[in-house]
């Protein structure tokens, strides 16, 4: 299903094109199916939860983390608008251990956040992190990464595919528009599999 975006919504140019398909089609390029249960790590206000949870349907679950409240609420607000009940807020102070049972995700999204999260707690809260989705992923899980802003924390984009690989297998790249701050913007995904 594709979002038919409301004259009365305001939102930037990007969003509206994202929410009108190009979000859906990115996430079927992923492999985002019927009835999965994905953690959107980091949501912010929802532009990965919305087209995710139009694929995955009612029966599927979005989980949306994040540290600010207030952009959780405001994805509420959209969830609610396009009749979405299937995004479930996760709100949080920045601790690294996720509130989901063990062995309960499919797919993971952690896109832009590696450097919020060293920059508060240092580079050795990256490798906690990935323990905790390493716990939370299914057995073949994915945990799908967009490394942004690695160089204002000295950690190159092969230095941190080589600390994900411990715990992940490495299964390929996706090139194409994501969403960065409310802007349409061509990105590289990297996509790992839990071992």
């Amino acid at each position: 299903m594709v979002f038919i975006m409301p004259d009365n919504l305001n939102l930037p140019s990007d969003v509206e094109t994202w929410y009108k398909g190009v979000g859906v089609d990115f996430f079927k390029k992923l492999n985002v199916k019927e009835n999965q249960r994905i953690l959107d790590f980091g949501s912010r206000i929802g532009n990965y939860s919305i087209p995710i949870a139009q694929i995955i349907g009612e029966n599927g679950k979005v989980f949306a983390l994040d540290v600010n409240h207030d952009a959780l609420d405001e994805l509420m607000e959209r969830a609610k608008f396009y009749n979405l009940d299937n995004i479930f807020p996760i709100k949080t102070d920045g601790e690294l251990k996720i509130k989901l049972p063990d062995n309960s995700i499919d797919i993971i999204l952690f896109y832009d956040v590696i450097y919020p999260i060293c920059r508060r707690k240092g580079l050795k809260a990256y490798n906690e992190i990935l323990s905790e989705f390493h716990r939370i992923l299914k057995k073949d899980g994915i945990l799908s990464i967009l490394f942004a802003h690695l160089d204002d924390l000295d950690l190159t984009i092969d230095n941190a595919i080589e600390i994900t690989v411990e715990k992940f297998d490495f299964i390929g790249e996706l090139e194409h528009l994501t969403m960065h701050w409310n802007l349409l913007k061509n990105g590289i995904i990297h996509n790992f599999r839990k071992k």
